[in-house]
């Protein structure tokens, strides 16, 4: 089996192996792509990140348009919580990370991994995105807390801070179910 190669144009090609007849399928939601010999044995998978709707795009939409950020959690109950959010920092692995304070959100993601991303855009009517989120990670690098943070508060309190990090898993506009 050969391994995947990434070319210096961000474009991921994996190789691995299958047990599907051959024909090309597409995954409209990260622009997968991928086909199957009749043997068998190899299958190709190509995600091009330069294509509209991918992580790249993502990372541009949020650094160009303005809104109104909610984060949703759930602890292991299922009791929901909701708090309004920044825009969230987009990082060279991939994933997508959010600067939050030791409140509900933060303790409802240690028992509860999955998060939700409501985001209205500062526009009349209803667009926007919705992100379907699992936490991978979280430090409290204050290095790294201080060149994420877009603000600076002159009475901030002195509490424990941490950077939340999430791989998305699906993302929706504000409304409808992305349907074409």
């Amino acid at each position: 089996m050969e391994q995947g190669i990434i070319t210096d144009r961000t474009t991921l090609l994996i190789f691995c192996c299958c047990l599907a007849t051959g024909k090309y399928t597409r995954n409209e939601e990260f622009n997968l792509y991928s086909s199957c010999d009749n043997a068998s044995t190899v299958l190709f998978v190509y995600l091009d990140f330069k294509k509209e709707g991918t992580f790249m795009d993502l990372k541009a939409y949020f650094e160009n348009t303005k809104g109104l950020g909610i984060l949703s959690t759930a602890d292991s109950d299922g009791k929901v919580d909701a708090a309004v959010y920044a825009r969230p920092h987009f990082m060279e692995d991939g994933t997508l990370a959010f600067i939050m304070r030791d409140r509900l959100t933060h303790h409802n993601l240690q028992s509860n991994p999955h998060a939700a991303y409501l985001f209205k855009e500062e526009a009349p009517g209803y667009k926007g995105l919705r992100l379907f989120m699992t936490k991978v990670r979280e430090e409290q690098d204050a290095k790294l807390l201080e060149s994420l943070r877009r603000r600076q508060y002159i009475n901030e309190k002195d509490e424990a801070k941490f950077v939340v990090f999430f791989k998305i898993n699906k993302k929706l506009p504000l409304i409808g179910s992305g349907g074409k």
